[in-house]
């Protein structure tokens, strides 16, 4: 069975954490290595998709990744957000989205729609 695991970004630091957020009267949290909780921004909350990029690193809800597809001859360069749809993760791109547990095309992580959205404005190529 699958880690369910979750990152957000700190509001006070801009940093990220990776831990299980909670929410009491509406205002949401993690808990830091200490042990002391600290307010979190919601709309950063992304879970661990249980797949990595060609680095090894964990991809998330809301992470920006490339793919590169070689069809009908021709190498296709799809880059699009990590999205959870119907209980399967997808990669959505401008024109569509794709199965992010393809394992015949790596994957590689180049930002996050928190940090970096101008990335999904080049889209396919």
């Amino acid at each position: 069975m699958q880690d369910i695991r979750y990152r957000a970004k700190v509001l006070k630091t801009k940093k990220w954490i990776y831990r299980q957020p909670f929410h009491i009267r509406g205002t949401w949290y993690m808990y830091n290595s200490l042990w002391n909780r600290v307010r979190i921004d919601n709309r950063t909350i992304g879970q661990f998709t249980g797949q990595r990029d060609v680095n090894h690193i964990e991809i998330y809800d809301g992470d920006i990744v490339e793919r590169h597809v070689k069809a009908f001859g021709e190498l296709r360069v799809f880059i699009g957000a990590v999205k959870r749809y119907g209980g399967c993760w997808w990669i959505d791109t401008k024109s569509a989205a794709v199965p992010l547990w393809d394992e015949m095309h790596a994957l590689k992580i180049i930002g996050n729609i928190y940090e970096n959205p101008n990335l999904l404005e080049g889209g396919d190529e």
